[in-house]
């Protein structure tokens, strides 16, 4: 059976860590803990940390870029080329202002819509024939919201637990679209 790799967008470093950019890294420790997988490794060569889980059979690679939130793709196509990952195989999770806070969608070949990771690994790869599981962070109050300065704040406390209580549906969809392909 083929690999899938799968990579959560975020920024490296402690400053980063309770933000919602960061709610792909979130992620992807999530799946590596429902899957039991062994703890992220650095891999400096392809500028992340790597975690290998095998899942029904399948060996699943999951991927925290080292890079910024803005040069993901440098790490991505590193990585699509050294386990040699067809981009059918390939995931991104990503946070997404564009969707409510807690909510997720899943979406295959489709562009950016602006978020500066998918579009730097749009770039590298030169194609968007992969897919994402792009996870909500818009708040109810967000008429007025500064995007930029709001996705690099600590989540409120408040709004950890909404993500927290929604994570499991997000996985249990996820992991069903995953092992179906």
């Amino acid at each position: 059976m083929r690999q899938k790799l799968i990579v959560g967008l975020g920024n490296p470093g402690l400053s980063f860590k309770a933000t919602p950019h960061n709610l792909g890294f979130q992620f992807v420790d999530a799946l590596r803990k429902h899957w039991q997988g062994p703890k992220f490794q650095l891999h400096p060569a392809l500028k992340a940390e790597i975690s290998i889980c095998v899942k029904e059979g399948r060996e699943i690679i999951l991927a925290k870029p080292q890079t910024f939130m803005n040069k993901s793709g440098l790490a991505v196509l590193k990585m699509k080329e050294y386990f040699q990952i067809n981009l059918t195989d390939l995931w991104l999770i990503h946070d997404d202002i564009d969707i409510p806070l807690g909510a997720f969608k899943i979406s295959c070949a489709r562009g950016a819509a602006g978020h500066k990771g998918v579009l730097s690994v749009i770039a590298s790869l030169k194609s968007q024939d992969f897919c994402r599981l792009r996870l909500g962070i818009r708040p109810q109050q967000a008429s007025s919201l500064n995007r930029k300065s709001f996705v690099l704040q600590k989540l409120k406390f408040s709004q950890r637990i909404i993500l927290r209580r929604h994570f499991p549906q997000a996985i249990a969809v996820f992991e069903e679209k995953l092992l179906r392909q």
